[in-house]
């Protein structure tokens, strides 16, 4: 497999420091490039074929570059998250709800009474997603997954400014939106919340398509 070149750059790209060290934006792409085979689980939505990606040097370099950010993306949402769930496993009846990082990302739902049992149910689903992003790639199998994959897509443009990294949100996103969602209807629930009646959790298509177990269980 032939190994893209990294487009030339200035600026920074740096997660969560406390597991990854600081790159400046050139140097960053190019040990993604030298790892290219590590984020080749969304390479359909560039090209119909792994050929016809190969074949072009400077896509292949935006597909492979993009992916990885989305795989930072869902990796730093999950470290939010493991400290939400810390903070409301302590006492989840005091705790501050605009002192969690994600738990407020997602619209109200009835389900969220109980804020750690919902925590927990986020972060199977959160981590079903990231897997599906990285590894091997199936459309959300719920309105659970659809809002938390548009909570990374999120995530990933806020890396992009904050950090400076090369990619246009204008290219990439659009071409992930439609690839990715089969509908936007989901989209309703984040501007007017979540009806009482919608089960953000269940499966669309049972046995076909499922969910993460813990998502879906009742303790």
């Amino acid at each position: 497999m032939r190994r893209p070149s990294a487009p030339t750059t200035e600026g920074t790209f740096a997660v969560t420091p406390s597991r990854r060290t600081s790159l400046h934006g050139h140097d960053y792409l190019v040990s993604i490039l030298q790892h290219y085979d590590r984020h080749t689980a969304l390479n359909w939505a560039w090209a119909e074929n792994d050929e016809a990606l190969e074949s072009d040097e400077e896509l292949l370099a935006i597909a492979a570059s993009t992916q990885a950010l989305l795989r930072e993306a869902a990796v730093d949402l999950i470290e939010k998250l493991f400290d939400d769930i810390r903070d409301l496993s302590r006492n989840p009846l005091t705790v501050n709800t605009d002192d969690l990082q994600v738990v407020p990302l997602f619209p109200p739902c009835a389900d969220a009474a109980d804020r750690y049992d919902f925590a927990c149910r986020l972060m199977a689903t959160l981590m079903t997603v990231a897997w599906k992003l990285t590894v091997r790639w199936s459309t959300p199998a719920s309105v659970a997954e659809e809002i938390v994959l548009h909570m990374v897509l999120d995530q990933a443009e806020v890396l992009v400014d904050l950090f400076e990294v090369p990619l246009d949100a204008e290219d990439w996103r659009p071409r992930l939106t439609d690839a990715l969602f089969e509908d936007l209807d989901f989209e309703y629930y984040l501007q007017g919340g979540i009806p009482r009646a919608v089960d953000v959790w269940a499966p669309f298509r049972p046995r076909t398509n499922e969910v993460h177990p813990y998502a879906v269980s009742f303790r």
